[in-house]
């Protein structure tokens, strides 16, 4: 029985580390952190597992040609450039074929 005693204490703390993790991520928003802390500690094992691995989500975030903000703050996305066949600094620059020629006039 005392393996039972043992399991539990390692799934309290497994919870509690996970709790951690999801309280000082910066990505998430109040509620998102709400929400994965009850799934934490409603489903222990699974829960934690899930928002431990959300939280640590390897994948670099795509930027345009490197810059640093996003692509709706900066008008990457179509259209969100200056005035039509005019791109924005650091722009795709859309050829009328559709594909993306950089933002120059080549």
């Amino acid at each position: 029985m005392w393996w039972l005693g043992l399991a539990l204490v390692a799934v309290v703390c497994g919870n509690v580390v996970a709790t951690t993790i999801v309280v000082k991520a910066e990505s998430f928003s109040r509620s998102e952190k709400l929400l994965q802390l009850m799934l934490i500690w409603l489903l222990p094992v699974a829960g934690a597992v899930a928002s431990i691995y959300v939280a640590y989500d390897p994948t670099p975030p795509i930027h345009p040609s490197g810059s640093p903000e996003s692509g709706i703050e900066s008008g990457w996305i179509s259209g969100g450039g200056s005035s039509a066949g005019e791109s924005s600094g650091g722009g795709c620059g859309m050829d009328s074929g559709g594909s993306c020629n950089g933002g120059s006039d080549s």
